[in-house]
C-alpha cells in the first residue's frame, strides 16, 4: 500500500473535529510562509528628503514615477521615502537633474551672465542673492528650522537729509516649538544689521511664526523689552543661587528630599548718575594777588593799595550706583521630621513620624538666615515650618527605546521575524504529518508466519517473533549462524 493511499485511509479515519483541526493548522502555516514571504519581498524605506516644498515634492514624485521607483509620502506630503537600498543612488539621479530646487536663491543667480539684463533687474536679483544668503545662515542655527528674510535697501539720495535707513523683517519657523533667549536674538539682529550696508540693528525686525515679536524695530521699545528681559534673568538667577546654596546646607544636616527652600528676592534696577559738588570755606588758598604803589610829588607822600583773591576749596564727585543690588527677600522653607520604627500590633514594623524641636528647627532657621544673606535691617522676612512630607507617586518611567515590535518590523530584526514564523509554521506542520503517519502506521498490516492447516476455517494465524527465529536457527544451525556473525563483523 503507497504511502499517500496510507495518508489518505488514515485521514478518513480522523473524525469531523479532528478534520477540522487538522485543516485549520494546515491553513494557518500555509498563511504564515505566504505572509513571511510577502513580507520578506517588501522593501525596507527610508527617507529621501525632509522639509520639501509643496513644488520639490511634485516634481519629485513625477521623477520616482517615471524611474518606475516605489515611494512613500510621509508628515504631510513634505517627506518622501523610498527603499533604503535605492536612497543615495536616487539622490544623485535627483540632483543631477536639480532637484530639490533650493527654495531660496543666493548669489548663484550671478552666475549666468544675461547681456540685456537691466539695472533695475539687477538690482532686484542682488536684493534676492543677499535675501537668500541672510536666509541660508540663518537656517544654519540650531534652534531655527526655516527662515525668511525681508530687506528694504533705499535708494541713495544726493541730499543726507532726504535719504531713508535701510530696514529688515525676520521671520523665524522654530524647531520642535523651541524659544531663543536675547542672546541668540541679538546675534540673528546684529548678523542681519553686519551683513547689509548702512542697517542699524535697531532696525531689523524679529518675529516667530506665531507673530510674536522678539525684536522690534523701535530702538527705545527694544531696548526697554531687553532691559526687562534680562532684569527678569538677573532676579531668576540670583533667587535660584540663594535657594539652591541654602538647600545645598539643609540636605547635609536632614537628609536628602528632607528640606524645600525658596527665596524671592526685590532688585534695585534704579540707575543713578549724580555730581556733588561740595565748598570748604574753612579751606582756602591765595588765587591772586595785586599790588599797585602810587607816589605823589607835589604832597611828597606815598600810597599802596593790594588786592587779593582767594580760591575756596570744591570737591567734586561723580556718582554712579549700581544696578541689581537686594533690597528685600523673602524665604520659605519646609523641613520634614524624622521617622522612628516601632512595631505594630502584629508585630510588623511601622514608621512612625516624629515632628522636631524647636531647638533644633532654630539652629536650621539661623543657618538658612547666613546661607542666604538675610539682614533684618532691610525688612527681609523668613518663615520655617516643620511639616511631614507627603509621598508622592513615583513618575512613569519613559521607556525612551523603541519597542521590541519597532524593532523587529525593519532591517536585521525583520529578517530574525520572519525565520522565527517560518520555524513555528514548519513546527506544526511537522506535528500535523506525524500525526497523521501514526495513524497510517496503526492501518498497516502485521506480517504473519504461513498458516497451518492450509485454508482450513480453524486455522489460526502465528505471529513473526524474530527472536524466536534466531533461538531455534541457534539450536538447529548453529555453524551457520557463527559464519553469517563472523561475514557481518568482516564486511567492511
Amino acid at each position: 500500500m503507497g504511502s499517500w493511499q496510507q495518508l489518505t485511509k488514515a485521514a478518513q479515519r480522523l473524525s469531523i473535529g479532528q478534520k477540522l483541526a487538522m485543516g485549520a493548522v494546515c491553513l494557518l502555516v500555509l498563511l504564515s510562509i505566504i505572509f513571511a514571504l510577502h513580507w520578506a519581498k517588501r522593501p525596507d524605506f527610508a527617507p529621501l528628503y525632509t522639509n520639501l516644498s509643496p513644488q520639490d515634492a511634485a516634481q519629485m514624485v513625477d521623477k520616482l514615477r517615471s524611474a518606475k521607483i516605489p515611494y512613500r509620502l510621509a508628515a504631510g506630503g513634505t517627506t518622501i521615502m523610498v527603499p533604503s537600498k535605492d536612497v543615495y543612488q536616487t539622490r544623485i539621479s535627483l540632483a543631477s537633474e536639480g532637484l530639490p530646487q533650493a527654495s531660496t536663491v543666493g548669489f548663484e543667480i550671478f552666475d549666468k551672465t544675461n547681456l540685456g539684463t537691466t539695472d533695475f533687474v539687477q538690482k532686484i536679483n542682488y536684493h534676492r542673492a543677499l535675501e537668500g544668503e541672510l536666509t541660508r545662515t540663518i537656517e544654519q542655527l540650531a534652534a531655527v528650522q526655516s527662515a525668511r528674510v525681508h530687506l528694504v535697501i533705499p535708494n541713495p539720495s544726493l541730499f543726507a537729509q532726504e535719504q531713508r535707513e535701510a530696514t529688515a523683517s525676520v521671520v523665524l519657523n522654530l524647531a520642535g516649538g523651541g524659544r531663543l533667549n536675547q542672546n541668540q536674538v541679538k546675534g540673528i539682529t546684529h548678523l542681519v544689521a553686519s551683513s547689509v550696508e548702512g542697517l542699524k540693528p535697531e532696525n531689523v525686525t524679529i518675529l516667530d511664526s506665531w507673530g510674536n515679536i522678539l525684536s522690534g524695530g523701535d530702538g527705545e521699545e527694544n531696548s526697554l523689552f531687553t532691559l526687562t528681559s534680562n532684569q527678569l534673568d538677573l532676579q531668576k538667577n540670583v533667587e535660584s543661587y540663594l535657594s539652591h546654596k541654602a538647600l545645598a546646607m539643609l540636605e547635609k544636616a536632614v537628609g536628602v528630599g528632607n528640606a524645600i527652600v525658596k527665596v524671592n528676592v526685590e532688585l534695585d534696577f534704579k540707575n543713578i548718575e549724580k555730581t556733588v559738588e561740595s565748598y570748604d570755606p574753612e579751606s582756602s588758598v591765595i588765587r591772586s594777588e595785586e599790588r599797585n604803589e602810587q607816589t605823589s610829588a607835589s604832597q611828597g607822600g606815598k600810597s599802596e593799595s593790594s588786592i587779593t583773591n582767594y580760591e575756596i576749596s570744591k570737591t567734586v564727585e561723580h556718582i554712579v550706583d549700581k544696578t541689581g543690588n537686594i533690597e528685600k527677600l523673602w524665604a520659605s522653607v519646609l523641613i520634614n521630621g524624622t521617622y522612628i520604627s516601632k512595631k505594630g500590633k502584629k508585630g510588623k514594623e511601622i514608621k512612625v513620624y516624629q515632628p522636631r524641636s524647636e531647638e533644633e528647627i532654630g539652629r536650621l532657621t539661623e543657618i538658612v538666615k547666613k546661607a542666604i544673606g538675610f539682614d533684618p535691617a532691610r525688612g527681609d522676612q523668613i518663615e520655617v515650618a516643620n511639616i511631614q512630607f507627603g509621598t508622592s507617586p513615583q513618575p512613569a518611567q519613559v521607556n525612551l527605546k523603541p519597542s521590541p515590535l519597532a524593532r523587529m518590523g525593519s532591517g536585521m530584526g525583520r529578517k530574525v521575524l520572519i525565520g522565527i514564523i517560518l520555524v513555528v509554521a514548519l513546527f506544526f506542520l511537522k506535528l500535523a504529518l506525524k500525526q497523521l503517519g501514526e495513524i497510517a502506521s496503526s492501518l498497516q498490516p502485521t506480517p504473519s508466519a504461513p498458516t497451518m492447516g492450509g485454508g482450513e476455517e480453524g486455522e489460526k494465524e502465528v505471529r513473526y517473533d524474530p527472536k524466536a527465529e534466531i533461538i531455534k536457527m541457534a539450536n538447529e544451525k548453529p555453524d551457520q549462524l557463527a559464519s553469517l556473525v563472523r561475514s557481518w563483523l568482516t564486511k567492511e
